[in-house]
């Protein structure tokens, strides 16, 4: 398992946890005459000595993801995707032990078996569940269109920002729907301003993220004047 992402996630709401690495499948090799009658019915000019080959997904079944240690964790079931890439989605109702509080970083692992014996594959790698700051203002209110400018995201009293972790965000190479992925380690808070787009924050402290508005593609003669909304994501 080479990466999780987004590798941090409220304890609300609903976070899909995409996992990359190898194996997640096995190729099966096989001739002729280890078909059915059947089979070889749908495989007419097969000669018999040629091998086949055919890709078989691992048994989705038993494929899970754990978020958490031995003593205080969360299991969840999983999806193959393909050869390099899983999908589960993390818990909503993890609940640390006594003495923690959110933010907590926990162990994430995936097994592919029962628990017969023990499945789970350990890594390096973590996962970070968090209450999801509320907005509470942003200063200015507005700005003019078509230029950049600092905005200053506040949270409401009763919540916070944090320090995020850094994220593997996965970038698609090329135009084909097989090109390879490529990661690069960026900063886990993202601003997002209504139809206009994202752009990454800053945090500043507990109470202030430091956002940039987009650039706009429109033309801003176009624009009068227009509302949106201005979210915050913690994970990317």
């Amino acid at each position: 398992m080479n990466n999780i992402y987004p590798n941090s996630g409220p304890t609300s709401g609903v976070t899909d946890v995409i996992v990359e690495g190898k194996g997640f499948q096995y190729v099966q090799h096989y001739t002729a005459a280890d078909l059915s009658d059947d089979e070889l019915q749908d495989q007419k000019r097969l000669d018999e000595n040629e091998v086949l080959t055919q890709q078989l997904a691992a048994d989705t079944s038993t494929a899970r993801c754990r978020f958490g240690t031995p003593a205080n964790y969360a299991i969840v079931d999983a999806q193959i995707l393909s050869y390099e890439r899983m999908v589960c989605r993390a818990p909503q109702d993890f609940t640390p032990k006594e003495g923690q509080k959110f933010p907590l970083d926990v162990p994430f692992s995936i097994a592919f078996s029962n628990d017969e014996f023990d499945p789970w594959i350990d890594t390096s790698h973590k996962f970070r569940f968090y209450e999801q700051p509320i907005v509470l203002k942003s200063e200015p209110a507005e700005v003019e269109v078509g230029t950049i400018s600092e905005v200053l995201v506040f949270a409401d009293e009763n919540t916070e920002f944090f320090d995020p972790v850094m994220i593997n965000k996965p970038i698609a190479v090329g135009e084909e729907g097989n090109a390879p992925l490529q990661v690069g380690g960026v900063g886990g808070i993202m601003c997002r301003f209504g139809r206009f787009g994202e752009t990454q924050g800053i945090f500043i402290n507990e109470t202030i993220v430091k956002c940039v508005t987009p650039a706009v593609e429109d033309d801003p003669d176009s624009i009068y004047r227009e509302t949106v909304r201005l979210t915050v994501a913690m994970n990317g």
